[in-house]
């Protein structure tokens, strides 16, 4: 009740009061208009970790090992099997047409 009060008060019967609460307690407002500056702290804080451990998965799990090491990788060993098998390939034939 005694806030809905001071709100009726202060908004409806004497806004001056309420411009002059604000001037007083300046740091106070300050802090609530702000919202304990919570937004600031998640905006810049955990928010840019978050980014900066996406963006490290990113380019370490996904470029890297996926990318690179997976896919890139799997076609790269199957080139080289299969150049080192042309070769024995070659080897075998050779070896197998000389008496």
């Amino acid at each position: 009740m005694s806030g809905i009060f001071v709100a009726w008060l202060f908004f409806l019967k004497k806004p001056a009061l309420a411009d002059s609460a604000e001037r007083s307690f300046k740091w106070l407002h300050t802090i609530l208009v702000n919202k304990y500056y919570f937004d600031w702290f998640n905006e810049h804080v955990i928010a840019a970790f978050a980014r900066t451990l996406g963006a490290g998965l990113w380019k370490g799990g996904d470029e890297i090992l996926i990318d690179g090491g997976a896919v890139n990788g799997s076609a790269r060993l199957v080139g080289w099997f299969s150049s080192v098998m042309r070769y024995a390939q070659s080897d075998i034939s050779i070896t197998m047409r000389s008496p």
